[in-house]
């Protein structure tokens, strides 16, 4: 069995080192015809930029707005599933932290290798089948 509190603490470290680090796009793109980088840009500053171009250079800008904005909505979910996992975990509800975790960790996957969510899965994961809780 598992010793709860220890166990716990060391997730929570990770899920406090983890809080806030994935929040949009924070990778080199190559994004649409025009090749945009939007590393680092959020959707409102992407639409800033379609609204100040015209043509196909403003259609780019606003497709990427909108791709931005799902990668910062899916970024917000990942964090919020982790905030459920973290919940079950302290009320001793390991496999459904799991799964909130590995929801998480997907959602980051979608864009890029997860780099915030997958380790917390993974110390979860290793944690529970060392003491034979996967089921």
């Amino acid at each position: 069995m598992l010793t709860m509190p220890r166990s716990i603490q060391a997730i929570e470290q990770l899920f406090f080192q983890a809080v806030g680090q994935w929040r949009g796009c924070q990778w080199t793109t190559h994004f649409g015809s025009r090749d945009l980088n939007l590393e680092d840009l959020n959707s409102a500053q992407a639409r800033i930029v379609a609204q100040a171009t015209s043509g196909e250079e403003a259609s780019q800008w606003y497709s990427a707005s909108r791709w931005l904005k799902e990668v910062e909505t899916d970024a917000q979910a990942a964090e919020n599933e982790a905030i459920r996992a973290m919940g079950f975990l302290r009320q001793g509800q390991w496999s459904s932290a799991l799964d909130h975790f590995r929801i998480a960790y997907l959602l980051e996957q979608k864009y890029r290798p997860s780099k915030v969510w997958f380790p917390l899965y993974q110390t979860l994961r290793d944690m529970m089948s060392q003491n034979g809780q996967l089921e």
